[in-house]
């Protein structure tokens, strides 16, 4: 559930705790340079009542709709690098070269 409102519990211990509402703000687009090359970069930050937030920021090249590498920033001075690859198959074929693929018998 959302925190709408200011939420308070207390644990019987006489220790009590405070759920704060949090607030986010995200964003991305496509600059389509060609048919082929995509770079995609996006934004994500996020804060709550008491007075700090977190930020992201990333940028990610998409090439020819299979193959895409990314890098970002997070606050607190922490990258992240990523790769990957993009597969797009009809699911009759997928089906059938998953089931070739879990049907072999292994040998030992």
């Amino acid at each position: 559930m959302p925190a709408l409102f200011r939420i308070w519990f207390n644990n019987y211990e006489d220790e009590s705790f405070t759920l704060y509402r949090h607030f986010y703000l995200v964003g991305g687009y496509q600059c389509n340079l060609n048919a082929k090359d995509i770079p995609e970069p996006s934004f994500y930050l996020k804060t709550f009542e008491q007075p700090s937030f977190q930020d992201d920021a990333s940028i990610k090249y998409i090439h020819d709709d299979k193959f895409w590498i990314g890098i970002g920033y997070k606050s607190g001075l922490t990258f992240i690098g990523s790769t990957g690859f993009i597969l797009d198959m009809p699911m009759t074929t997928a089906r059938k070269v998953f089931s070739i693929i879990h049907m072999r018998p292994m040998r030992l």
